[in-house]
């Protein structure tokens, strides 16, 4: 039996062991990507969130619902996700929103994450 002979075929297994591999490395970029994405997004709607709460005329009740209501528009397969507000900080007076969220995983069948992101505004003087 030849050298030649013994290798024939190796070609296909190593193409379909490389394949595969890549195939997951390009899945794992992508699932992270989308995590990244979704966790910008809810940081961006807590911003805003935060911003309306800090208004003059609004109030925590006003910047829970706009949150809540970007949150629902922006992401809206996500689990509903509760966005709370406080105020915070002696020398400045602070707004701050809170969105928690369990983000399903895309590429990992029943997988998923849990988010928790926060954002300041700073509150008008009444």
């Amino acid at each position: 039996m030849a050298a030649d002979d013994r290798e024939r075929g190796a070609a296909v297994v190593e193409y379909v062991l490389v394949s595969v591999l890549l195939i997951v490395v390009f899945l794992a970029v992508a699932q992270i990507a989308l995590l990244i994405h979704t966790r910008n997004v809810l940081v961006a709607d807590a911003a805003e969130g935060a911003r309306a709460a800090a208004l003059r005329d609004g109030g925590l009740s006003a910047g829970e619902r706009a949150c809540t209501d970007l949150v629902r528009h922006a992401v809206g397969g996500l689990a509903p996700a509760p966005c709370s507000g406080s105020y915070e900080g002696l020398a400045l007076p602070l707004v701050r929103m809170r969105v928690s969220a369990t983000v399903p995983l895309t590429f990992v069948p029943f997988g998923h994450v849990h988010l928790d992101v926060s954002a300041r505004a700073l509150r008008e003087p009444r």
